[in-house]
């Protein structure tokens, strides 16, 4: 069985390689389903998947990589 989500199976690890515990997954889809990030400057919610504003085109990847430091700090002591 492949990690993946929809039929999209290109580039992911085989769950079985994984060493990631139940725990760690949990609080991955749980900060993934409670993530709610917007645009600095028009305020849009951005959806999973989006780098840049759907709306005025803004970058975001500055607060993506303020919410992934904050998702995988719990599991860094892990």
């Amino acid at each position: 069985m492949l990690a993946s989500v929809g039929n999209h199976y290109e580039g992911m690890i085989p769950i079985q390689q994984m060493s990631a515990t139940e725990d760690q997954i949990s609080h991955v889809v749980q900060a993934m389903s409670s993530a709610t990030i917007s645009c600095p400057e028009c305020k849009t919610r951005i959806r999973y998947g989006d780098y840049e504003c759907p709306r005025c085109g803004n970058d975001i990847e500055d607060q993506l990589r303020e919410w992934a430091a904050w998702m995988l700090g719990p599991l860094q002591s892990q």
